[in-house]
């Protein structure tokens, strides 16, 4: 039983390798193959679909993106992913978008990364880092392509933000 759940681990591990995310990271990212590390992991396919559920401690790594959570979940659709949720507490991603600029930074109780829209959706004591700048509130939505930044409140809380002035040469 134990040589049966080790078997089926390394599969989903090996699978996973050959699963891109077409993305708007450093030009080789995504290029670069996916790395999981988790204490378990159990895959469901139907119909060309794939859901991946990794959990304990999960760090996953394409190229310069990491994303960390208790639970990380990949869909994909024909061995292309689709969507990956993190959940922690809390969760992390990072994601070097230049080679000069410091790495985006987001923190948050669950972070929903549609991939085909280039949206990433952190929700609950969500924090959203770049450049030096930092927003954080209930909800922080993130538009990869044009680089938009979105926060929303709770009733009694408020959106929180913090803008460093450009440091001179």
């Amino acid at each position: 039983m134990l040589h049966r759940k080790l078997a089926a681990r390394t599969l989903l591990t090996i699978s996973t390798l050959f699963i891109t995310i077409p993305s708007w990271s450093l030009p080789n990212d995504r290029e670069q193959p996916i790395n999981i590390q988790a204490d378990a992991a159990e895959q469901v396919i139907h119909e060309g679909r794939e859901k991946t559920i990794y959990t304990g401690s999960v760090i996953m790594t394409q190229g310069s993106m990491l994303i960390e959570g208790d639970e990380v979940t990949i869909f994909s659709k024909e061995r292309s992913v689709t969507k990956i949720i993190a959940i922690g507490k809390p969760a992390h991603f990072k994601q070097q978008s230049e080679q000069q600029q410091q790495p985006t930074k987001a923190y948050a109780q669950r972070i929903n990364y549609n991939v085909s829209d280039e949206a990433i959706v952190l929700l609950n004591d969500a924090s959203f880092v770049q450049g030096g700048n930092t927003i954080s509130g209930k909800r922080i939505d993130y538009n990869i392509a044009n680089e938009q930044v979105k926060a929303a409140s709770a009733n009694d809380s408020r959106v929180n933000i913090v803008l460093e002035p450009q440091k001179k040469p």
